[in-house]
């Protein structure tokens, strides 16, 4: 908690770093609802985070990028140089379904759910957050069609190949 901003977000050096990171906070967020099956977290301390996170959302659907990530390797398999908001938007997507909310984020993953759909060429790493983004938000279509685009990279060695459908 000396990391959080008096706005509900994270940073790497708390208070003292100009703005918070949207990454670092989906992150913690994530890791809040993961924890709260096992130890006391305070609600109004999720709803905060999660409030300020939802203002980073544009109109659109996607989530604005804000604040900086020291540790690259918390963005998972995406680059610095990815210029679309789908794959942030999916990790957010994520996080706010996962940390156990209940509220106003319902709007917002919807919202959220088609600023996936403006990606064209997504890499197989964001193809993966989409499938699983759009199956925690039970759109089975969707993850139907991303984990079907998923089947069809997958590279098969040898003679067994047990299809996903």
């Amino acid at each position: 908690m000396r990391y959080r901003h008096k706005d509900g977000s994270f940073s790497a050096f708390g208070p003292s770093d100009r703005e918070g990171s949207l990454w670092l906070t989906a992150f913690v967020l994530r890791s809040f609802g993961q924890a709260m099956r096992f130890v006391e977290i305070d609600f109004h301390d999720v709803a905060h985070s999660t409030n300020w996170i939802i203002g980073k959302q544009f109109e659109n659907g996607c989530f604005e990028p804000s604040g900086r990530l020291l540790n690259k390797a918390m963005k998972g398999g995406l680059t610095d140089g990815e210029q679309s908001l789908a794959p942030l938007t999916a990790y957010v997507l994520i996080s706010l379904m996962e940390s156990g909310t209940q509220g106003p984020e319902r709007r917002s993953i919807r919202n959220g759910l088609m600023c996936l759909e403006t990606e064209q060429n997504p890499n197989t790493y964001t193809l993966a957050l989409f499938a699983y983004a759009t199956t925690l938000a039970q759109e089975k279509r969707a993850a139907y069609h991303y984990l079907k685009k998923l089947e069809e990279r997958a590279i098969v060695k040898g003679q067994f190949h047990h299809p996903l459908f």
